[in-house]
């Protein structure tokens, strides 16, 4: 929050617009986070969209495939609150310098929902600096109640990365 304060603060001086548009941002992040945050349980669907205005707010921006591909049976699959965003953070933080672009699909096979966070990063990002991540983000799986599943770093074409993260769904439809 204090970082994205800042950066509006300093684009103020050169470009009013541009910090007038993540202010607005910022603001819709915040009133979809401030009642996520009293939650214990989440939906795919409800962190997709945290994600959306989130990534709005850092200025790295989405591709429109972060709000094409969501299965809509998947969407009320339950998902640890903050999973997607945290993720998404550790991967700009993992390539500061090259503002990666994200997509995000999923899709069901029986009873088990994959959600693929995908984002273009410089080739050379460690894939270390997210194992810690995505070990973090199975424990968080593990202990949630309504959900459970693993999360998986795949590397696509040069510059590709996908968090690829199994959510099983115990809902049984």
């Amino acid at each position: 929050l204090l970082a994205s304060l800042g950066r509006i603060e300093r684009l103020y001086a050169s470009d009013a617009g541009a910090a007038d548009r993540m202010l607005d941002a910022l603001i819709r992040f915040l009133r979809e986070a401030i009642p996520l945050l009293r939650r214990q349980h989440s939906t795919v669907a409800d962190e997709h969209r945290l994600l959306h205005e989130y990534l709005g707010v850092t200025g790295t921006g989405a591709s429109d495939a972060l709000i094409a591909n969501v299965d809509l049976g998947s969407r009320t699959v339950a998902m640890p609150p903050g999973l997607l965003l945290s993720l998404a953070q550790k991967v700009i933080d993992a390539a500061p310098e090259c503002e990666p672009r994200f997509e995000l699909a999923t899709t069901r096979t029986g009873g088990i929902v994959t959600v693929d966070l995908s984002a273009t990063v410089d080739p050379c990002v460690p894939l270390d600096a997210l194992q810690e991540a995505t070990a973090q983000a199975c424990r968080r799986l593990a202990m949630s109640n309504g959900a459970g599943g693993s999360v998986t770093i795949l590397r696509g074409a040069p510059g590709r990365l996908t968090l690829r993260i199994a959510l099983i769904d115990h809902r049984g439809d």
